[in-house]
């Protein structure tokens, strides 16, 4: 029961830093040197949750990790599944999908600036990337996971 309490926290640690990470956003636009290095910052924060949350977890943790990874991000995954089956049928969808996907994905918004201006059909390529962001964010604390367990190999794990 205590591995299952812990699976839940590093899923609720990976949502707050996520709403952190949208409710900061605003802040960190005004500054055109931390708002490039905030997508990093994201990356590192959500990789080293997923550190943590492996060094508890006893079973699994890698598998556990990317569960937590993708219960946190599934507004995102969701939003990206129905714009991209809209896409693919040729249909629009609700404007709320877009913006849950934007928001969701604000920390990214300064990349947007840096990516070329093409598009695919009538679809611009930081759309595109938004679109895949879920899928890959997702992986993130699992990556983190792989980390510990690379470092500590043929170790004791910490924090058990």
């Amino acid at each position: 029961m205590e591995q299952h309490k812990l699976f839940w926290q590093l899923v609720g640690y990976l949502y707050m830093a996520q709403l952190l990470s949208i409710a900061l956003t605003p802040l960190v636009l005004f500054s055109s040197g931390l708002a490039i290095l905030w997508p990093l910052l994201f990356v590192i924060v959500h990789v080293w949750l997923g550190w943590l949350g492996a060094a508890r977890i006893a079973e699994r943790p890698v598998l556990q990790a990317a569960a937590a990874g993708a219960l946190a991000q599934l507004p995102g995954i969701i939003s990206a599944l129905v714009i991209v089956k809209g896409i693919a049928n040729g249909y629009t969808t609700p404007d709320a999908f877009d913006f849950t996907i934007q928001i969701w994905y604000s920390a990214f918004a300064r990349l947007s600036a840096v990516l070329p201006h093409v598009q695919y059909g009538y679809i611009p390529l930081y759309f595109v990337v938004t679109l895949i962001l879920p899928f890959v964010s997702l992986l993130l604390p699992a990556c983190g996971a792989l980390l510990l367990n690379a470092g500590t190999r043929g170790q004791a794990r910490p924090n058990r």
